[in-house]
């Protein structure tokens, strides 16, 4: 039996015989056990990528690709990648500002990071009219965006002392996610989401870049006590205590754990 995807032609699925899926158009956040038909038998389902095609993810908190829930005792799944599995990439980290007696200081938005749908750049510290270097670049499918580097005082501040510690960087996506033991064939690419960069604590240092494939963001250049650190990449394989196979493993980037 062979179920395409992109878009799908199905047939029933089950009765504990091998069931085959094809990914033939890119496409996002794909559960393997969903697009079998959710079968309650013990299955065998191969799942095909095929060349030139991107499974993604439209967000940080949901895997590329996940072998999904509720799986008979005894089911096996193999995913055969010939194009790209790739976890969404984080968003970098808004600025922090600060107050003297004199202006505003802005901490630099960080870069967002590398990924399927790539991250936002980070805002700068404070809702006054910023200038665009303030902002960290939004990463693409390849790389991390670049972070805000200028130097930007702003008007009189309305108070005499506080501050604001800006927002931490987005955790990039995963590619993979498996809820039982799995054999891969990777062919292509397998690349966890990039990590956004840290947002500058401090108005006259930048932020930090969002990272490539599988790579945490980088922190800012100036940090305090955790804040302005780089988001975390994304797993090329979220493992969840279970295992995978790989034959072979091809090209990865990112955790496998």
């Amino acid at each position: 039996m062979v179920v395409i995807v992109g878009r799908k032609r199905t047939a029933a699925v089950g009765g504990g015989g091998g069931s085959s899926l094809i990914i033939a158009s890119s496409t996002y956040n794909y559960n393997i056990f969903t697009m079998a038909g959710s079968p309650a038998v013990p299955s065998n389902i191969t799942v095909t990528v095929n060349a030139g095609v991107i499974v993604g993810s439209t967000t940080v908190s949901s895997p590329s690709m996940t072998t999904g829930g509720g799986w008979a005792a005894g089911s096996t799944v193999t995913i055969i990648n010939n194009g790209r599995i790739q976890g969404a990439g984080g968003a970098g980290g808004t600025g922090a500002s600060s107050q003297t007696k004199e202006a505003w200081l802005f901490g630099k938005g960080g870069g967002g990071g590398a990924g399927s749908v790539p991250g936002a750049g980070g805002e700068n510290g404070y809702p006054f009219t910023p200038t665009v270097s303030d902002y960290g670049d939004p990463g693409t499918t390849e790389t991390g965006g670049i972070a805000g580097t200028s130097d930007n005082i702003g008007g009189p501040p309305s108070k005499d002392s506080g501050g604001y510690p800006g927002l931490a960087p987005s955790t990039a996506g995963h590619a993979i996610n498996i809820t039982l033991n799995t054999t891969v064939v990777n062919n292509g690419t397998i690349y966890g989401g990039g990590g956004g960069g840290g947002g500058s604590w401090h108005a006259i240092y930048g932020g930090g870049k969002g990272g490539g494939f599988g790579t945490k963001g980088d922190d800012a250049v100036f940090t305090n006590s955790g804040r302005g650190d780089g988001g975390l990449a994304g797993n090329a394989v979220k493992l969840n205590g279970f295992s995978v196979t790989w034959s072979p493993q091809g090209t990865t980037a990112g955790n496998i754990d």
